[in-house]
């Protein structure tokens, strides 16, 4: 876990658990088959899912400073991919996402 708190001239600090390490996101190194689910309808007072499979593949990089993962799954017939990258910075001990 990260704390957060702001400092008297209204700066954001965040500081990285005791346990945060380079490895926090290892258990979902591989090949992944997901099930996903969404709202019909977001900001509505919905409560029907619309549910979906995918895929999802997770790879170490820069020595286990980092990794990727993809994101494989079709809405409407037409295929979706999405992409995310996470660095894990050594000296604060936090992960910053993209």
């Amino acid at each position: 876990m990260r704390s957060f708190s702001i400092s008297s001239d209204g700066q954001l600090a965040i500081t990285a658990s005791e346990t945060s390490s380079k490895n926090d996101f290892d258990y979902l190194i591989g090949k992944w088959n997901i099930r996903n689910r969404t709202l019909k309808e977001q900001l509505a007072g919905s409560d029907e899912w619309e549910e979906f499979d995918a895929t999802q593949e997770l790879r170490p990089v820069l020595l286990g400073l980092g990794n990727f993962d993809i994101f494989h799954t079709e809405f409407d017939g037409k295929p979706f991919e999405g992409l995310t990258v996470r660095l894990f910075d050594p000296q604060t001990r936090l992960w910053t996402i993209y």
